[in-house]
């Protein structure tokens, strides 16, 4: 058998670093296989859009004028093709396509199934084709299966030199993104910058006109009426409002100014307090107030108790023998913001010897201990709510 030489490749495409390795060829463990980059194969380059483009067409040229079925193929042939790695464990690998000697080629005939379409039964017979090619580091190289009626379709360039170089002279001729041994590569087109698009302000569209209005009523902008159909309505505010149209709108009547009279409203009279049934502190001075012995109000929404006006008792005042008298007054402190526990607490009030009350705030032992350590211990202290003579 001649020996076939496998022809030295005279195209270059054009490439670019890859940009999963950045152009070292190697990403990943290097357990699998090295840790070659499965995207470029371990080469580091990628084809450019334009090497692409004169690459496929450079594949189609083999195929269209060098291709054979694959079912056809002898040992010994050398071919334009490329081949899958089955890793262990990993998916395959796809090799760059190369001028490949072939060392065997399998067909196998399958059994005939068959399967149903729309109803109607079909039996269709596969034949699978197996291509193993020289290599030296001993990979398995699988093509898949194909079935029979596609089978001629798949067609493998085989070598004819002549052609080739051909074939070879007419893609460096047309396509930039490839160039012959000996020739210079075609210089990488520098991009343009674009220019700043300068749109022109787009004109405010025209307002849409107002439909008329369908029932009278008064303007919104001059008060007069409009009648039926001789205005416009406009949605404003979520409500429909009827007004005349542009420069019909009538003058306002001004309004009249209300006429003072001599006479002043009468005032209204107070209704009467009612008599306490219970007991309560005096809301003007804090002392407490029996039964039946005072009046009944309506305070900011709460009912209250008082002393008839006049009435209230004078606040206690110093003994004979010069010891101070306090008098202390509370009521309730509703806080700001609502909280948890109890919806009021008392706060209190003291004052010395009839003079004006001081607050102190909530706490009533605090209270005490304060006053007998600021004014002795025989200070005489008089909680208002307890007695209705603080005086005695």
């Amino acid at each position: 058998m001649t020996k076939t030489k496998i022809p030295r490749t005279a195209l270059h495409f054009e490439t670019s670093p890859c940009g999963r390795c950045y152009g070292s060829g190697y990403f990943g463990p290097k357990v699998v296989k090295g840790g070659i980059c499965f995207q470029c194969g371990g080469s580091g380059r990628l084809l450019t859009r334009r090497g692409k483009t004169a690459r496929d067409r450079y594949d189609a040229l083999l195929v269209k004028r060098l291709g054979r079925p694959a079912a056809d193929l002898k040992p010994g042939d050398v071919v334009w093709s490329h081949y899958m790695t089955i890793v262990d464990g990993w998916k395959p690998v796809d090799s760059v396509k190369a001028w490949r000697t072939v060392e065997d080629v399998e067909v196998k005939e399958h059994a005939p199934h068959t399967y149903t379409v729309n109803g109607e039964e079909r039996t269709q017979q596969d034949t699978s084709v197996t291509i193993r090619f020289k290599s030296a580091r001993g990979e398995k190289t699988v093509y898949l299966t194909a079935t029979r009626e596609h089978l001629a379709e798949w067609l493998i360039p085989v070598n004819d030199t002549a052609a080739v170089a051909d074939i070879m002279r007419t893609i460096a001729a047309k396509y930039t993104g490839a160039w012959m041994d000996g020739e210079e590569p075609p210089a990488r087109p520098v991009r343009k910058p674009r220019p700043a698009k300068t749109e022109e302000p787009k004109p405010a569209p025209a307002p849409k006109p107002l439909p008329a209005n369908l029932y009278p009523g008064d303007c919104r902008k001059c008060g007069t009426l409009v009648a039926a159909g001789e205005g416009e309505r406009e949605c404003v505010d979520g409500r429909w409002t009827v007004q005349h149209k542009d420069g019909e709108c009538q003058e306002r009547p001004a309004a009249e100014e209300p006429k003072q009279t001599a006479q002043e409203e009468p005032q209204r009279e107070e209704r009467p307090a009612m008599v306490n049934k219970f007991e309560g502190e005096c809301v003007r001075c804090g002392i407490l107030v029996a039964a039946e012995k005072g009046e009944r109000i309506r305070v900011e929404g709460e009912w209250a108790t008082r002393h008839p006006t006049g009435t209230c008792p004078p606040p206690p005042g110093p003994a004979a023998d010069g010891t101070p008298a306090v008098l202390i007054t509370r009521s309730r402190l509703y806080p700001e913001v609502a909280r948890r526990g109890p919806a009021w607490q008392w706060t209190y009030d003291y004052a010395m010897n009839g003079a004006p009350a001081i607050g102190y705030g909530p706490g009533l032992a605090s209270l005490r201990e304060m006053l007998r350590r600021k004014y002795g211990r025989r200070v005489r202290i008089v909680e208002g709510w307890k007695t209705t003579a603080p005086a005695d």
